[in-house]
C-alpha cells in the first residue's frame, strides 16, 4: 500500500517539475545554473555562490533590483547595463547565524527591465 503512495508521489513530483520547472527560464539571459546547493556546512560559516549569466537579448538588459524573502540572504549583482553576449553575475550569500539548523531552501527574485527571474539556493546547516 505504501509503495503505491510513494509511486504516486514520484509521478506527481515529476509532472509538477516538468510543468512548472521552466517557469523561471529566462528569455533574455542564459544562466549556467539557476539552482545551487551548498551541501552541508557549519552554522558559523557564511556561504556564498555566484550565479553567472550571459545576455542573449537584442537590447540592453538592466537588473533593476534583486530581493530575497529573508534577511539571512544577501544579494549582490551586476549593476551595469548588459548588451548581447556580455556576462553578468548575481552573488547570493546565506548567513545562518541565529537560524534553525537543518535543511533550508531560499529564493532570490531578480527583476530586470524585461522580466523576473527566480534563483534558488539550498543546503543543510549543522
Amino acid at each position: 500500500m505504501n509503495i503505491k503512495y510513494i509511486g504516486c508521489f514520484l509521478i506527481l513530483s515529476f509532472c509538477f517539475q516538468s510543468t512548472f520547472g521552466n517557469v523561471w527560464k529566462s528569455k533574455n539571459f542564459k544562466f549556467k545554473e539557476t539552482t545551487f546547493s551548498f551541501g552541508t556546512f557549519k552554522q558559523s560559516v557564511n556561504v556564498s555562490h555566484e550565479f553567472k549569466f550571459k545576455s542573449i537579448s537584442k537590447s540592453k538588459i538592466v537588473i533593476v533590483r534583486a530581493s530575497s524573502g529573508c534577511g539571512c540572504t544577501i544579494v549582490d549583482y551586476s549593476q551595469e547595463p548588459l548588451l548581447y553576449g556580455e556576462w553578468g553575475h548575481v552573488k547570493v550569500t546565506y548567513n545562518g547565524k541565529g537560524k534553525d539548523k537543518g535543511y533550508f531552501q531560499k529564493f532570490v527574485n531578480i527583476q530586470t527591465n524585461k522580466e523576473i527571474i527566480r534563483l534558488e539556493i539550498n543546503g543543510t546547516m549543522i
